[in-house]
């Protein structure tokens, strides 16, 4: 699959997410931020004349990054985070699959999330962060940010998944079963992964002065958190069912939570693994049991059902005819 027809897929999904999501997305993407870079060691003992110009003309280099608090990491895929020590602090933990989770207390400054491995960020309606590797492949992703009720210190509301059958009830709006912070979780609590340039996301919380949307001042979310994944796809098992070739997916938990960046990387993993999958009508149905049915035992999508299209497959409950 090339990161072209990759890169399409994405857009498309995200224009979906967005319209079944609809109140505002829970992922800005922020302008990249400024390339110089602050002065060596050693450096402040002189200047050159046009730099001392520029001094006097009230202009000063950039202060440098603190240094990495804690460091996220899940198979290749590594990401050090900056957090100001002294008001607030980061810890890191792993599920048996792989998977990482920062946990954020509160705090006044904003969380730098750095990629130190090879790659770029790109940031998702639903509020998850996928990371792309050199060629442009999805490898890793964020979910959308979590934030703790102050109060009770449990995780604040979220979107309800679907329920455990071949795919949402007829009552399920498509688009209510991501569990990745969207609706009334860390996003409506003023929680945010701002992609603020190519290897650098912002996690930005209640506390924080305003957001980068413009919004103002949000309330205090109490702790963040977010989940670094790299493994999506436990298994994939062709047999026969409802009259013709099925393929039943296992995702890992991690992806079945991770909205858009897991299905992102999903995806790539079930292709990498069974190529007779790559096909745009087996990508919309595996996104439709992502969107309304995440926590079913497995996914099961038909190659010989037609190619009606995202909307029209989340409509016929993921299983078009």
């Amino acid at each position: 699959m090339t990161a072209r027809r990759s890169g399409a897929r994405r857009a498309a999904l995200g224009l979906a997410v967005a319209l079944a999501l609809a109140p505002a997305t829970a992922c800005t993407a922020g302008q990249p931020g400024s390339s110089s870079s602050a002065p060596e060691d050693g450096a402040s003992g002189g200047s050159s004349p046009s730099a001392q110009a520029s001094v006097d003309a009230g202009t000063a280099d950039a202060a440098p990054e603190p240094a990495a608090t804690a460091r996220l990491a899940s198979g290749d895929v590594a990401i050090d985070v900056v957090v100001d020590a002294e008001t607030s602090g980061a810890r890191v933990g792993a599920d048996a699959e792989g998977a990482a989770t920062l946990t954020l207390a509160p705090g006044p400054e904003r969380a730098v999330l750095v990629l130190t491995t090879p790659g770029s960020f790109a940031a998702n309606a639903d509020g998850s962060v996928t990371v792309l590797d050199e060629a442009g492949t999805p490898v890793a992703g964020l979910s959308g940010p979590r934030a703790a009720d102050p109060g009770t210190g449990q995780d604040a509301p979220s979107a309800e998944a679907g329920d455990a059958g071949d795919a949402p009830d007829a009552g399920d709006t498509p688009g209510t079963g991501y569990a990745s912070g969207s609706g009334d979780g860390a996003a409506g609590r003023g929680a945010r992964l701002v992609v603020a340039g190519p290897t650098r996301v912002e996690v930005t919380s209640g506390t924080a002065e305003g957001t980068a949307s413009g919004t103002g001042a949000a309330t205090d979310p109490g702790a963040v958190t977010t989940t670094l994944g790299t493994t999506a796809l436990r298994s994939a098992v062709w047999g026969e069912r409802e009259g013709g070739r099925s393929i039943a997916v296992d995702p890992t938990s991690w992806a079945r939570a991770a909205g858009a960046a897991g299905l992102d990387v999903l995806w790539t993993a079930l292709v990498a693994a069974e190529p007779e999958a790559d096909t745009p009508g087996m990508h919309d149905q595996l996104a439709c049991h992502a969107l309304g049915a995440p926590d079913k035992a497995t996914w099961n999508l038909e190659p010989w059902r037609p190619d009606v299209g995202l909307v029209a497959v989340l409509a016929a409950r993921c299983n078009p005819t």
